[in-house]
């Protein structure tokens, strides 16, 4: 077995191993010396993650009742994300899966899926490129209304910045 790390150096019988034309190294082994050679141009280590929501604002506003109809309060919620990859990713988004009134990606309409995860099911949109990205979603929620006052659930995940505007 060959020790690691093994540097290769292919030669011909009778000819001087170092005076060998290529070197065969491991890969970890390259990125680091080619790092340390050209560091303007330094190769990083992929993101140990795809991407991730950065922060999640959300206002509610109650729509006036109707009369016959099912109180509601619409939200406009607006999620700051970022991609590490360069190709296209899928990014969950901290909400349940829920219908949605509208959604966009960068002002353009955006692509939203339901997804599985082992958590459950979960909203998540397609980010194209790599980079910071805003998401612009809106919906309505249930709204129990008791005189002047209220009440409604607004199911989210942790993220690392968030506010909630009433």
């Amino acid at each position: 077995e060959i020790p690691k790390p093994a540097f290769v150096f292919p030669f011909e019988a009778g000819q001087d191993p170092l005076q060998a034309p290529r070197v065969f190294l491991p890969w970890e082994k390259f990125l680091e010396l080619w790092n340390a050679a050209h560091p303007e141009r330094a190769v990083e280590e992929p993101a140990p993650a795809e991407g991730l929501v950065a922060e999640a604002l959300y206002a509610a506003q109650p729509r006036p009742p109707v009369a016959g109809q099912v109180a509601v309060v619409e939200v406009t919620a607006r999620f700051v994300v970022h991609s590490f990859r360069d190709e296209q990713i899928t990014l969950g988004l901290p909400l349940p899966p829920i219908p949605l009134t509208a959604a966009q990606l960068d002002g353009k309409t955006a692509a939203l899926i339901t997804r599985s995860t082992p958590a459950g099911a979960e909203l998540a949109v397609v980010v194209p490129s790599r980079g910071s990205h805003i998401v612009d979603i809106k919906f309505s929620q249930r709204f129990e209304q008791t005189g002047v006052a209220g009440k409604f659930t607004l199911a989210t995940k942790p993220v690392a910045a968030g506010t909630l505007r009433l």
